[in-house]
């Protein structure tokens, strides 16, 4: 606080007390912070799920591919060859979910007050009230770096969930590989 005598005698008592925007609007600003916060969980859990649900494919596509692995590694391939392939799935599927995951942000981004008024109506209550927010529209600013931060971490989630069934399908000897399809 600052506090300021406005051309008043010393021994008045009157005195004047500036406060900044964050001060008067301090939940205001405690709000925004908690929202900002659960947004990024969210966004770490979309993560989450999708770092899994790449691994899970790639889990059960060495299974099912367990014959052909053995085939390839017995005619000669290498175990990184047969680990690239499994890799370069990974890394096609964390691309694909990057494009995919930032077109729907960006369209949720121009769209953002079409989706409050929809939510507004599907609840039957208002989205972001004025009078809490003193906003007339939600601010949707396109930050072109975390777009790419976003983007290269999808791509890195797919690579990542990638590395185990890309290991297991290396280390895969190809007379257990087709003697398991046999019995």
């Amino acid at each position: 606080d600052f506090r300021l005598n406005f051309g008043r005698a010393a021994d008045e008592e009157a005195v004047e007390i500036v406060r900044t925007w964050r001060e008067t609007d301090n939940n205001l600003f405690a709000s925004l912070a908690l929202q900002q916060m659960v947004w990024r969980l969210v966004l770490f859990g979309f993560f989450a799920v999708s770092g899994l649900l790449v691994l899970f494919v790639l889990v059960v596509r060495v299974r099912e591919y367990r014959k052909s692995i053995g085939v390839l590694r017995s005619v000669g391939a290498t175990a990184e060859g047969i680990a690239g392939v499994f890799l370069a799935q990974g890394l096609v599927q964390g691309i694909g979910g990057a494009i995919l995951g930032l077109a729907a942000g960006w369209l949720f981004l121009d769209r953002i007050e079409d989706v409050r008024a929809f939510l507004g109506w599907a609840m039957d209550a208002e989205v972001f009230p004025r009078e809490i927010y003193r906003l007339d529209q939600l601010p949707a600013l396109v930050d072109k770096a975390r777009f790419a931060i976003v983007g290269l971490s999808a791509i890195m989630v797919g690579v990542f969930a990638s590395i185990l069934p890309a290991l297991r399908s290396a280390r895969m000897e190809p007379v257990e590989a087709l003697r398991g399809d046999l019995a």
